[in-house]
C-alpha cells in the first residue's frame, strides 16, 4: 500500500498533507488504475438501487 500510494503521489494523482488526502484530479486517478465501476452496484440490495438511480 505504501508504495502504491507513493507511486500515485509522484504522479500527481494524490496529494497528502499530514492527515489530509485530496484527489485533484478524481477521473485522471482512475483512468490510470484502469478503474472499472460496473459491479458496483451489483451487490446492492434493490432498496439501494432505487436510491442510487433517484440520485441527480
Amino acid at each position: 500500500m505504501s508504495r502504491t500510494f507513493s507511486m500515485l503521489r509522484e504522479e500527481g494523482l494524490v496529494i497528502r498533507n499530514r492527515q489530509h488526502v485530496k484527489l485533484p484530479d478524481p477521473e485522471a486517478l482512475a483512468r490510470f488504475v484502469e478503474f472499472n465501476d460496473s459491479y458496483i452496484d451489483e451487490f446492492l440490495p434493490p432498496s439501494f438501487s432505487e436510491l442510487l438511480k433517484a440520485s441527480p
